[in-house]
């Protein structure tokens, strides 16, 4: 029964993700571009704890899962290394966008 709850969370997780890739691409058509980072994002995120989901595992803090999955599935070649050079650069983008005021 476990194994059938984590691919139920798993499959839910995608799903958000792929409800903030949607929201990203409709801000980023109306040229919101900090609020598109944002929720692009998100959707990477989210579909990072649909992976850990299946383990499962689950962390507070974005940059631990985000160090975890690139430790156990982007440096073990499960995900190539653009993946993780890709998710580390969303992380800045997104965090510049939401916190740093001088960013246009």
């Amino acid at each position: 029964m476990r194994k059938y709850y984590e691919k139920d969370l798993a499959g839910y997780k995608l799903e958000r993700a792929r409800e903030e890739l949607d929201t990203a691409e409709l801000l980023f058509s109306n040229e919101k571009l900090k609020a598109a980072n944002n929720r692009a994002y998100y959707s990477i995120y989210y579909s990072l704890t649909a992976v850990l989901c299946l383990e499962p595992i689950a962390f507070k803090k974005h940059k631990d899962t985000i160090g975890y999955f690139n430790k156990n599935y982007v440096h073990t070649g499960i995900f190539p290394g653009e993946i993780g050079r890709s998710i580390s650069k969303a992380a800045k983008v997104r965090h510049a966008s939401d916190y740093d005021t001088d960013i246009i």
